[in-house]
């Protein structure tokens, strides 16, 4: 489901690689689905991604970036 555009589907395979749950634990492949499911305007990994943003988790700190995620989570309810 998440190749085919969920965006919870996505934020679900982000969880479960960043967790190791049923399948191998990978940052790199949590991030990229974690990602993906922004992409796809999941509100829930919208706000991670600028907690991340803000925070300088995973990613460069930039808070620019972090408040323009944060709006669009807000614009999704």
């Amino acid at each position: 489901l998440a190749q085919m555009g969920k965006g919870a589907a996505a934020y679900n395979l982000s969880f479960m690689h960043n967790k190791g749950q049923g399948v191998q634990q990978d940052p790199a492949k949590a991030q990229t689905w974690l990602e993906r499911a922004g992409e796809l305007n999941y509100g829930l990994a919208l706000v991670i991604l600028g907690n991340q943003r803000l925070n300088g988790v995973m990613v460069p700190k930039d808070t620019g970036k972090a408040v323009e995620f944060y709006e669009r989570a807000v614009l999704l309810g």
